[in-house]
């Protein structure tokens, strides 16, 4: 995927003990707000410049409840957090560029995603490469087709045309 150097990044889980409830797939709320204070306080000592964050149960916990991957996919979120040990010191902050992923188990339960896992840790290579990601491409030209006439039509001209480089994105609903 590009990862050459394994010593650059930490890794971390939001729950510091084993699950010992494999029949669920969440983690009790509980577990997960006892164990908070430890990932912030990892947080401020390894002062981390990107943060991949897998799961919702991780997603959730790290940027709150409102959010999870479905919502926050090929974001890149910026996280500012406290640095300072206490309140009466000189406030320190830090910003993390978080992006998050689907968790690595979901894959085992549905192979057919590892295309799109594989995406997202692409992507945050990159972006840990310190390419802007979130860039929109500005040479791009959208065609909307409302059924599948038009859209065979329109394939069997582009591939008429070689040099001309085209991807098809359908969202049929029925």
């Amino acid at each position: 995927l590009g990862v050459e150097d394994y010593g650059s990044w930490y890794m971390s889980n939001v729950v510091k003990f084993p699950h010992l409830l494999p029949s669920k797939n969440t983690l009790p709320a509980t577990w997960v707000k006892s164990c908070l204070p430890l990932l912030h306080q990892e947080f401020r000592l390894v002062a981390p410049k990107y943060l991949l964050v897998f799961g919702d149960d991780a997603v959730k916990a790290v940027l709150g409840r409102t959010h999870n991957t479905s919502n926050t996919a090929a974001r890149v979120i910026d996280l500012v957090i406290p640095r300072h040990e206490f309140a009466d010191e000189t406030p320190e902050l830090h910003a993390i560029k978080v992006m998050t992923c689907m968790h690595p188990a979901r894959i085992a339960r549905q192979p057919d995603l590892y295309p799109q896992f594989v995406g997202t840790l692409r992507q945050f290579i990159r972006l840990t490469q310190g390419q802007d990601i979130s860039k929109k491409e500005t040479d791009l030209e959208f065609q909307t087709f409302y059924d599948e006439e038009s859209l065979a039509n329109f394939v069997d001209y582009q591939i008429t045309q070689p040099e001309n480089l085209f991807a098809v994105d359908a969202e049929w609903q029925g």
